[in-house]
């Protein structure tokens, strides 16, 4: 993908993993905000989070995740790729 840097979110990625189990055993389902190396907090939907991101930042990059055990899987249908 043109201008996309896959360790734009290293570090955010990095403290997810680090504070996973606490973040499964107390909010699992709910959305996190981290920035950096901080988790700026817990919400009930990723509309909430992202729109306490913009306030808090501004602008991206910030990182907003759903706390779940398991990722699932994006499916995408129906896409044409013109070559």
């Amino acid at each position: 993908m043109k201008g996309y840097d896959p360790k734009v979110f290293e570090e955010e990625r990095k403290t997810f993993e680090e504070n996973r189990e606490e973040l499964l055993s107390k909010s699992e389902g709910q959305y996190v905000l981290i920035k950096g190396k901080k988790i700026i907090g817990i919400y009930d939907t990723m509309r909430d989070a992202a729109m306490d991101g913009y306030k808090e930042f501004d602008k991206p990059p910030f990182y907003v995740k759903k706390i779940e055990r398991f990722e699932k899987p994006i499916k995408f249908s129906g896409i044409r790729v013109r070559g």
